[in-house]
């Protein structure tokens, strides 16, 4: 038993390291932008808020430029 706590708790650390080496496929495009001081904001909210967020953001900062938004992939398909 304890083997098996102490694999489960060395694969979990070992697989937060290669998690945390490895980047996030979502900001690589905007990588240049990044470096040169912009900030970039991820935001998850559901479909029908998507315009909700958006105008409330552009509120408070009307120079905000929304890139993109994802197209809804299903978690389990």
């Amino acid at each position: 038993m304890a083997t098996t706590l102490v694999g489960a708790g060395v694969g979990s650390w070992v697989d937060g390291m290669v998690g945390m080496s490895v980047g996030n496929r979502q900001t690589k495009e905007f990588e240049d932008e990044i470096e040169a001081g912009k900030l970039l904001v991820l935001v998850d909210v559901p479909t029908d808020r998507v315009n909700e967020v958006e105008d409330r953001v552009k509120q408070h900062l009307p120079q905000v430029e929304v890139e993109q938004i994802e197209p809804r992939v299903p978690s389990f398909p």
